[in-house]
């Protein structure tokens, strides 16, 4: 049985700050652990596709809860997905 981590919908902009575009939600896989991001990556994500939220971060410890719900922009994952398709992978 996969767990819900449930965020308040509501919360946060209504609108992405990069694009403009109204945010939706999604459930999304919770990644443990630290994940190792270039600084490239991590350049890229602040300035094109702040709000891709294609994952959420649950910290170190595993704990039972397998997905999150976000609230993402339409438009920052299709860069998100243009920028890995030049790049190669964000780790």
């Amino acid at each position: 049985m996969i767990r819900y981590s449930r965020i308040d919908p509501l919360n946060g902009p209504a609108a992405c700050p990069v694009h403009g575009v109204p945010m939706c939600t999604d459930s999304v896989p919770i990644v443990y652990g630290l994940p190792l991001i270039t600084q490239e990556f991590s350049r890229a994500q602040a300035d094109l596709f702040p709000c891709a939220n294609t994952s959420r971060g649950g910290g170190c410890l595993v704990q039972q809860e397998a997905q999150a719900t976000v609230r993402y922009c339409p438009r920052c994952r299709e860069e998100k997905k243009a920028w890995l398709d030049v790049h190669g992978a964000e780790l």
